[in-house]
């Protein structure tokens, strides 16, 4: 998963083919995959959690969202199109991902601004 998000990092930073605003991302609506996204970060992030329970993480966040790796990429590779659309998108998925929360019902009220 360390390099599923490496690639998604270097898709979305390095593109420089532009496209219009409007494109989906493969799929995704924007907001599900920025939430995706920054929960898939703090995962990787968390220094209590072992590679195994990492592993079981990732898996169980895209089961509950009844999403895959490949559908991630594929965002990422629409995403990559517009690197200025990226960098706006980046930017919310790090911040949302740093943000300190105590629970995954918190994480959802940030993303829905509730």
């Amino acid at each position: 998963m360390r390099t599923l998000l490496l690639m998604l990092t270097m898709l979305a930073s390095f593109a420089t083919v532009g496209c219009d605003r409007s494109t989906a991302l493969a799929g995704l609506s924007e907001q599900q995959f920025v939430s995706t996204m920054a929960s898939l970060r703090r995962i990787e992030r968390d220094a209590t959690l072992d590679t195994a329970a990492k592993r079981i993480a990732r898996r169980d966040v895209l089961q509950e969202r009844d999403l895959n790796a490949e559908a991630l990429e594929s965002a990422a590779r629409a995403l990559a199109t517009d690197p200025v659309r990226a960098n706006e998108i980046w930017a919310r998925i790090d911040s949302l991902a740093t943000q300190d929360t105590a629970s995954t019902e918190g994480l959802e009220e940030l993303q829905t601004g509730q």
